[in-house]
């Protein structure tokens, strides 16, 4: 996964923007949607991931992460967003609770 450094100003106004942010290429067009609290929730999955790697103990199966973002994602679409990290959360327990 390739990484993209936001400027410290881009930063602030990505996380004080309260709402989802448009992203948008040097041509003005867009090229993507980020939704705070929902990125968030995913980089706190992707850290955990990380740190999984590492660990000897058994972590969630591959097809179960990317089925867990993909519904994360339509759910997030669906409702208009979830309204802080602990709502994201509890939808996705409950996701592979189902699905797990």
């Amino acid at each position: 996964m390739a990484d993209v450094i936001l400027t410290e100003d881009q930063a602030r106004a990505w996380r004080e923007a309260g709402r989802t942010v448009t992203v948008r290429g040097p041509d003005g067009r867009a090229m993507a949607a980020v939704d705070p609290v929902e990125a968030e929730f995913m980089a706190k999955m992707l850290e955990r991931r990380e740190r999984q790697r590492t660990d000897p103990r058994p972590g969630i199966p591959g097809p179960l992460f990317h089925a867990s973002v993909a519904a994360l994602q339509a759910e997030s679409e669906r409702v208009g967003g979830f309204p802080d990290a602990a709502s994201a959360r509890e939808f996705l327990e409950r996701f592979q609770a189902d699905h797990g």
